[in-house]
């Protein structure tokens, strides 16, 4: 199959696959979670709430930036001009050249978004979240989209890689995210086995830790194996009971889609979060 034949089912599916990844993943978090749900109404409000802010980065982030001003869909084919450019590959071997660089990319964009005061503001958003469950893996400020999307293009246009590889990863990347983030009791040995190649829900938990020095801890997205090279990984233990948020992002405020929008504006003037 060609790039050009794989491309329009990839698009095709994502959608798919995310819609059937959250509707699977909110019957395990209802079945078995690892976190009994306090309030009923309000789990509702939050879920609403991360959905809304994923539409506005959906609108603004994904559509307006990336398609309309960086033109990411008329240029998933275009040659780039870096370091691999006009280098033959066979093409499962391109596929997984490309997903492991976009994977490492990812690595290096997430900790510079938890380093730079200016990334950590708009992904702080996403670390403000104090109730991490499913939906939580699509509550990302459009801002950072907007730097992410940046760094994606930069990134395949120094390797010479297309355009189209970060589609792939990104189609692999979604279960992942919502995987991750659901609020699902997972057998304490099966994640940590995991952990020897994936980044699993109770690795990711440590991420979203309230305090530094876990949140500046595995950074990875799909696999682990960045953050061991990277002196990053931190493992977890077991019947951990798990805390998650920014102590100064913890109030009504700053969990509605408003008060996320606003969150880059309204928290700058706090000397850290």
């Amino acid at each position: 199959m060609t790039p050009e034949e794989l491309v329009p089912h990839i698009a095709r599916a994502y959608l798919s696959v995310l819609a059937v990844g959250f509707f699977v993943l909110i019957l395990a978090e209802a079945a078995a979670p690892l976190v009994e749900p306090a309030d009923q109404r309000q789990q509702l409000v939050h879920i609403g709430r991360n959905f809304g802010i994923w539409l506005a980065t959906l609108l603004i982030g994904d559509v307006v930036f990336g398609n309309w001003i960086l033109g990411f869909s008329t240029r998933l084919f275009d040659p780039m001009p870096g370091l691999l450019h006009g280098v033959a590959m066979p093409f499962p071997v391109l596929v997984i050249v490309g997903i492991l660089a976009a994977d490492l990319g990812e690595y290096v964009f997430h900790r510079l978004a938890h380093r730079y005061r200016l990334l950590w503001l708009v992904h702080a958003v996403h670390h403000s979240d104090d109730q991490v469950d499913v939906s939580t893996g699509l509550r990302f400020h459009p801002g950072e989209t907007v730097f992410n999307l940046s760094w994606k293009l930069g990134l395949f246009w120094a390797l010479g890689l297309p355009l189209w590889l970060v589609a792939a990863r990104g189609l692999l990347m979604a279960p992942f995210a919502l995987a991750q983030h659901a609020n699902v009791r997972v057998p304490h040995r099966l994640d940590r086995a995991l952990q020897s190649i994936f980044v699993t829900p109770a690795m990711h938990r440590v991420h979203h830790s309230p305090r530094a020095e876990e949140n500046n801890t595995n950074f990875g997205e799909i696999f682990s194996l960045w953050d061991r090279l990277g002196g990053t990984y931190r493992a977890s233990t077991a019947n951990r009971e798990p805390k998650y948020g920014l102590a100064r992002l913890s109030g009504e405020r700053w969990q509605t889609v408003r008060g996320m929008l606003a969150t880059p504006v309204t928290a700058r003037s706090f000397p850290s979060l």
